[in-house]
């Protein structure tokens, strides 16, 4: 993912897109629960620590960030 980002700034940034670490999907599954049980979604606030593991120079997200890209597995394949 590294690579990629640092190969692809240039397209990333003019797509409002980013990648994240593979820590960052793992970190948004175990918050899941708490999340489906908010009622005003658009009002949470993502952590500092979130918005960190976000790769490239654009950080404030909704505003500067519309894509994150994340590395996955289903069913034990990538």
């Amino acid at each position: 993912m590294s690579l990629l980002s640092r190969r692809l700034t240039t397209t990333l940034n003019n797509h409002l897109s980013a990648f994240v670490d593979p820590w960052f999907t793992g970190h948004l599954q175990s918050k899941f629960r708490a999340f489906n049980a908010t009622k005003m979604k658009s009002r949470v606030c993502w952590s500092e620590n979130m918005q960190r593991f976000i790769k490239g120079s654009k950080t404030e997200w909704f505003k500067d960030i519309d894509t994150i890209y994340a590395p996955t597995i289903w069913n034990d394949e990538h």
